[in-house]
């Protein structure tokens, strides 16, 4: 069964602007009208009638435009006050029914509970594995990857990320449009660390002396090399 009050409030609803001043034209018609009608009683023929009208009325463009306005701030007065009350009465609704049904509406309640709480450890793990950046890397936003686009004849356009350590120099030396440019290279193989049972895997790869630093890191244990071992 439909609730009594939802038409009306669909009704409001759907009162767009240009209803509201159509509404007012036909008001100020038939105001008009009636002056009119009423000065033709008096004498006038129509046509001074309906001047006599209009100049009584005091100008038809500016009333218009005042009434519009005036109509527009009704109706948004009008709707506030028909939300607050459609509001309260929804949560008047809903505390009868908590009343009525205390189970149902704490089985609802956990269910949101639960499915805002996967929401938001989803969304918590979308965004550290996609969105934000290493949260060892100061300003990570603001980190960007050089990658370079040729022609291989016969097989079509290929892109690397490996620009190899001259183009390295020269950006580095000859731009100004960055803080910082580093280099580095992570290497597919593993290496061996230590001897005998103590041996392990290691995942190696080479960096320029200004990587970390531009990065922000800090060594946990140690220190990064210097510029002058980077030769």
């Amino acid at each position: 069964m439909i609730r009594p009050r939802i038409p009306r409030l669909f009704s409001l609803s759907i009162r767009r602007a240009d209803l509201v001043r159509r509404e007012v034209d036909e008001e100020m018609a038939l105001h008009l009208a009636l002056r009119a009608e009423q000065l033709q009683h008096q004498g006038l023929a129509p046509s001074e009638a309906w001047a006599e009208a209009v100049r009584r009325f005091g100008g038809f463009d500016p009333s218009r435009h005042a009434l519009h306005d005036a109509a527009q701030h009704r109706e948004v007065r009008m709707r506030f006050h028909e939300r607050l009350d459609a509001l309260r009465q929804d949560a008047r609704y809903a505390a009868r029914g908590i009343r009525r049904e205390p189970l149902l509406t704490a089985f609802v309640v956990a269910t949101f509970a639960l499915g805002i709480g996967v929401n938001a450890a989803m969304f918590g793990v979308v965004d550290r594995l996609m969105l934000s950046g290493p949260a060892h890397v100061t300003d990570a936003n603001r980190v960007m990857q050089f990658h370079l686009t040729h022609e291989v004849p016969g097989r079509g356009d290929f892109t690397t990320g490996d620009l190899g350590w001259v183009t390295y120099d020269v950006l580095r030396r000859g731009t100004r449009a960055f803080a910082g440019i580093a280099a580095y290279n992570v290497f597919a193989d593993d290496y061996t660390l230590g001897r005998g049972a103590e041996a392990r895997a290691l995942s190696v790869g080479t960096a320029t002396a200004d990587l970390f630093p531009l990065l922000g890191t800090r060594a946990f244990l140690g220190r990064f090399f210097q510029p002058d071992e980077d030769r």
